[in-house]
Order: C-alpha cells, then structure tokens, then sequence
C-alpha cells in the first residue's frame, strides 16, 4: 500500500520513546465523557508510523453513509483482547495507559483499534 505521508519536521530520527503523562490536558465533553491531551507524548511516531503501516493488516469497509453505500475513508484494524499487537511499542503506549487510566476506569484497556486514514 502506498500513501502520502508528511512527518513531523521536530520528530525526523527521533527513537520510539513516551513522554510523562503529568502535562496532559483535560477537556470535559457531555455525559461524562472527556479528551485528554498531550502534545509530543511519543517520540519517534514518524517511524512508528511507517512500521505499523507496513506491518498490520489493514482492511477496508464500507458502510451507508449519507443515504448511500460508501468506502469507509479510513483502513482498520482491531485486536481484540489477549491477541498480540502488532509492534512491541504498542504493548509499551498500552502498559502505561493502563497504568494511568486503571483507576479511573475501573478496569483494564484490553483492546486496542488503529486506523489508517487513505488520503494521507
């Protein structure tokens, strides 16, 4: 599969590394929802990135949308729990998440869905 991909300009060589989580950012959405965020928590995405690109296997689907049957804009993949992620830095960014959210979720992150949008 071929796409466009534009990389970061501050991540060029970068090693696969995580950030602490101390400086995200909470916003609180509706019905007890929120987004947290933290920008430059992984180093090293770009080659992250291609690895993933090249290594999970990617599927396409389409859907009703807008009245009509269409290609989902976005390749998937899901995997479900107990099954093994694609690459070691997956198993790493799911470790400390969980270590982060258990608590507040109550329970712990056991799956994990990528997705890869077509357009680049």
């Amino acid at each position: 599969m071929t796409s466009a991909f534009q990389g970061s300009l501050l991540d060029a060589g970068q090693p696969f590394g995580l950030d602490g989580l101390d400086r995200m950012t909470r916003t609180t959405l509706a019905h007890g929802a929120w987004l947290d965020v933290l920008p430059g928590w992984v180093s090293g995405a770009d080659e992250l990135f291609e690895r993933l690109r090249r290594a999970v296997p990617w599927r396409a689907e389409r859907r009703i949308m807008y009245d009509r049957l269409l290609d989902v804009p976005r390749l998937l993949c899901y995997y479900g729990a107990g099954q093994p992620l694609p690459d070691p830095a997956l198993d790493e960014v799911m470790r400390v998440l969980d270590d982060h959210y258990r608590g507040e979720l109550g329970e712990p992150l056991c799956t994990a869905g990528l997705c890869l949008y077509r357009d680049g």
